[in-house]
């Protein structure tokens, strides 16, 4: 035994505090001892630990509105971006299919024909241009503008601004001129099986009806109509890949939230 009453080979005491062995009697890990006994060693008062807790607690608020904001911001983002990204890939699309449509267009008789004949039973009325009475002329300068293409406004006008075709060659959808000694003064829409869509006269209304006369000549949409209809679609698809283009982007920034 050494003169201080312990033997000299046997190993040395360490004092532990009651919050070393209360911790090691419970199985607490020594990362969570050592934090524990650092709040204890630093929290000298009531008072210096509820200004900790309570600066914690507002630097934990803040926090939290900074993640939320950020994370709206960052969907605002997203969903513009998208949203572009989307607009484009359309505009890009309906440009390709109208330029490649161009100088190859032709008219599509049956959408002729079925748009025609959305207006049977409109009444005759001298000079008319709308659905709320039609003329020959005007009736078809309708219908087919309903389609994107422009015909001239009186039936001879019509006449002289077709292409010209056989009966033998006529197409659903083509024009029928009516003529008489001075000149044609009647026009429809040929519906096929010598039947024509047509705004009769005074007292009538729209109607199909079975060629009547064997005076008549028949005439297709001229390909420079056509391509003037295409590249207008072609123009449009342009300007709308160039609005898409310069659609507005939510900017990823967050505005710096004032400490209280």
């Amino acid at each position: 035994m050494s003169r201080y009453g312990r033997h000299v080979g046997a190993k040395r005491t360490v004092n532990k505090s009651p919050l070393v062995l209360a911790a090691a009697s419970l199985g607490i890990t020594g990362v969570l001892l050592v934090q524990a006994h650092n709040v204890l060693a630093t929290t000298p008062t009531l008072g210096a630990a509820s200004q900790v807790d309570t600066s914690t607690k507002a630097e934990t608020v803040q926090a939290k509105q900074t993640v939320t904001q950020y994370l709206a911001v960052r969907n605002a983002h997203n969903a513009t971006v998208a949203s572009r990204s989307r607009a484009i890939s359309q505009a890009r699309s309906e440009l390709a299919a109208a330029q490649g449509e161009l100088n190859k267009a032709v008219v599509s008789g049956s959408k002729v024909v079925h748009t025609a004949d959305n207006y049977a039973g409109v009444r005759y009325v001298s000079g008319g241009t709308t659905p709320n009475g039609f003329d020959c002329s005007g009736y078809t300068k309708y219908v087919f503008n309903q389609l994107g293409i422009d015909l001239p406004r009186v039936a001879s006008a019509q006449y002289n601004w077709a292409t010209q075709v056989p009966a033998s060659k006529a197409r659903v959808g083509d024009l029928v001129f009516f003529h008489s000694a001075g000149g044609v003064y009647h026009v429809g829409i040929y519906a096929g099986n010598n039947s024509v869509w047509h705004a009769p006269y005074p007292g009538k209304s729209v109607e199909k009806k079975h060629i009547w006369t064997t005076n008549v000549t028949y005439g297709t949409v001229p390909k420079s109509a056509l391509n003037a209809t295409q590249a207008k679609k072609v123009a449009q698809a342009r300007a709308a890949l160039a609005k898409a283009k310069k659609m507005k982007v939510t900017p990823l920034t967050l505005t710096p939230t004032k400490k209280k």
